[in-house]
């Protein structure tokens, strides 16, 4: 009996430091994993800012000329009436 009795507080104990440990490596790899990432953002900031840029340029040259379209069709249909 009184073995029995030691046999089930060491399990419990064995399976309460599992869970503790697994606790622990998952804080660890979740550090790791933002630490990466953040080092990986940092690196592509700068060229990533860049295409944003380049990016904005474009559309806003694309809507500049879609307007003079649409300005000169207009005046070419107020001038033809």
């Amino acid at each position: 009996m009184k073995s029995s009795v030691v046999t089930i507080i060491l399990l419990l104990l064995g399976a309460h430091a599992c869970t503790v440990d697994d606790q622990s490596w998952q804080r660890g790899l979740q550090r790791h994993i933002d630490t990466t990432s953040n080092n990986q953002i940092a690196l592509m900031k700068d060229s990533l800012d860049s295409l944003c840029l380049q990016r904005y340029e474009a559309l806003i040259e694309g809507y500049a000329d879609s307007i003079k379209l649409a300005r000169v069709t207009e005046i070419k249909r107020l001038l033809d009436k």
